[in-house]
């Protein structure tokens, strides 16, 4: 995992399953020569996430989505140096640092109260 610029990078070997983590539209599903195949879902609140160097889209624009559906496979497309995932989180136009981000409601599943209890743990592999 790698901090660049408005968002994330997330190493992960080509084609894993990508999943929206909020619910929401599919505002953009499309091709930039910079971002490679993206995918950007707006939800409540001006909230917006990226999904960017995708290999395969596999929504469509205007499709709406919920939290956990496959929205797309990971890639090497656009200006991209290997296989990953780049991840943006937009509240309001403005990047947020997505490692720092607590949602406002209490973990409501096993699988996401693990992932908050462990994420300091994570992070520490990343300086």
């Amino acid at each position: 995992m790698t901090r660049l610029l408005n968002g994330i990078d997330y190493s992960m070997p080509m084609n894993t399953k990508i999943v929206s983590v909020i619910d929401g539209k599919i505002t953009r599903a499309e091709y930039n020569s910079t971002m490679g195949y993206f995918v950007e879902v707006t939800g409540k609140a001006g909230v917006k996430t990226r999904y960017l160097h995708l290999n395969k889209i596999l929504v469509t624009k205007g499709a709406w989505v919920t939290r956990g559906d496959a929205i797309a496979l990971s890639g090497n497309s656009g200006r991209s140096s290997g296989p990953h995932l780049h991840y943006e989180l937009v509240i309001n136009n403005n990047p947020v640092n997505s490692l720092a981000f607590r949602a406002a409601a209490p973990a409501d599943n096993k699988l996401e109260q693990h992932a908050f209890a462990h994420a300091r743990d994570y992070e520490r592999y990343l300086d």
